[in-house]
């Protein structure tokens, strides 16, 4: 073959070749506009529910958080006011002992130091109920109404004994 046979050979195929690719799409070519706009909303609209869904549990979750809150905050304050009244019962208890004997006197003061150090150490204990979890709240709740109610026998026992001792 003569050279100009190969250049018109090569220049044929080249053309045929580029030819035949042009009714396929290549990668890069994008779909028909119509096409996307068919796709786009039902993938938005997923986006919505889905964000709608999202926004409702941050908003329930917000709600338990705030009814927690309110629980221990209404806890805490009607458990403060019964320590008060503890400690008025304790005063009580230790002004009726001043009047008895040196012994009884002594005992009693022991008593009531003792109260006072109970009923301390539940308020210590209430100070940290605003920082509990939701889980740690519930045992928390059933701790601190125990030792309440130990605090309140225990100054109820003292003063049975103080009455015996003191007898009119």
């Amino acid at each position: 073959m003569k050279p100009t046979h190969w250049i018109i050979t090569i220049g044929s195929a080249a053309v045929v070749g580029l030819g035949a690719g042009c009714d396929r799409p290549t990668e890069t070519t994008k779909p028909p506009a119509a096409e996307v706009v068919r796709e786009t909303p039902p993938q938005s609209e997923v986006a919505r529910k889905a964000n709608q869904e999202a926004e409702k549990a941050v908003q329930n979750l917000e709600n338990q958080a705030n009814q927690l809150k309110a629980q221990k905050t209404e806890f805490v304050s009607r458990l403060r006011q019964e320590l008060a009244e503890l400690n008025k019962q304790i005063d009580q208890f230790a002004e009726k002992a001043a009047l008895a004997s040196e012994p009884i006197k002594v005992e009693s003061e022991v008593k009531a130091q003792e109260l006072r150090a109970k009923v301390t150490r539940l308020g210590e204990q209430l100070d940290q109920v605003p920082a509990t979890t939701e889980s740690a709240w519930m045992e928390a709740k059933e701790v601190l109404a125990k030792a309440y109610d130990e605090a309140k026998q225990s100054i109820n026992t003292a003063r049975e004994w103080l009455g015996e001792k003191i007898k009119p």
